[in-house]
């Protein structure tokens, strides 16, 4: 616990600071303009709803055309609570909680937690402290887990503090962008758990971001290396047959968000059986493990003490 302490301490920086700061303004822009792009599209459907009324008072004689009209509108209107519930339920207090949990767990989330791991953990080397660090204790295992400890203990502040500003922008927006519907209790608990399945994702960020410190040893080094290898293996999420070896289909699957087609096509004809999110959960666990495998694999053949 005293060296976890000592950890904790290190990140009290400028750096984190700026990044817990700027990740609540991201969050805050975010749900900002979605609920305001989704308080339009709101009240042109209501806008169209009086148009279709108006028209089928004027022309009573045609009920079949007016039956279709207003067979499309419903049809817009289900679209309307496919698109829009899910904004309206950032309004809500709870609700905001699982926004900053879906936007946590996206490219902005690594790339927060690789900037702060670049200069807590690469850092050390580039900082001439590591030597000092590990005479002290030189237990490589110690070392990273305390490391890895500290950054996924920010990854949930950097949670918390994306739904504080969520759940102020929420409150704002009740009142600025009311148009959009209200949502049940059971939707908004199903959003918010977004927010508990973010945590797991924030584990595998925090050990990815340590491996890319330990082989670039450098705070810039490892930003530019993180990327280098994240895109890519995000972007595999498009190549059907290697999908399920992807960051992007590991969260996408695990928080409700990603494609199906893969597993629907080749591995089971149900989607919604639920073995797809534990698929991914699966995998975030075991790329977790290899992260820190290979972080101590390396540590232990660099020359320090």
């Amino acid at each position: 616990m005293r060296r976890l302490r000592g950890e904790l301490r290190k990140l009290v920086r400028p750096l984190v600071l700026g990044a817990l700061v700027g990740f609540a303004v991201v969050v805050a822009i975010s749900a900002a303009v979605g609920q305001e792009a989704a308080a339009g599209y709101t009240a042109q459907v209501q806008a169209h709803a009086t148009v279709i009324d108006t028209w089928c008072a004027k022309h009573p004689t045609r009920p079949q055309l007016c039956q279709e009209q207003r067979q499309l509108f419903a049809n817009n209107v289900e679209y309307l609570h496919e698109v829009v519930d899910p904004v309206a339920i950032s309004q809500t207090p709870v609700g905001a909680i699982g926004f900053s949990g879906a936007l946590v767990s996206t490219g902005a989330g690594l790339f927060v937690m690789l900037l702060v791991a670049g200069g807590h953990v690469g850092g050390e080397w580039s900082g001439g402290t590591i030597t000092s660090v590990l005479s002290q204790d030189g237990r490589r295992g110690a070392f990273l887990a305390t490391k890895v400890l500290s950054l996924v203990l920010l990854g949930w502040l950097l949670l918390l503090a994306g739904a504080v500003s969520a759940v102020a922008v929420g409150q704002l927006g009740r009142v600025v962008w009311h148009e959009l519907p209200a949502v049940t209790g059971v939707q908004i608990a199903d959003y918010a758990s977004v927010a508990l399945l973010a945590l797991p994702v924030l584990g595998f960020f925090a050990c990815f971001a340590m491996l890319m410190a330990v082989l670039a040893r450098s705070p810039l080094g490892t930003l530019g290396l993180g990327i280098a290898i994240a895109v890519p293996w995000t972007a595999l999420v498009r190549v059907e047959s290697l999908e399920v070896i992807s960051i992007g289909y590991w969260v996408g699957e695990l928080l409700d968000i990603g494609r199906y087609e893969f597993l629907r096509d080749h591995v089971w004809p149900d989607p919604f059986t639920g073995t797809a999110p534990v698929l991914a959960f699966l995998g975030l666990l075991l790329g977790s493990l290899t992260c820190l495998f290979l972080a101590r694999w390396r540590l232990q053949r660099m020359d320090v003490p």
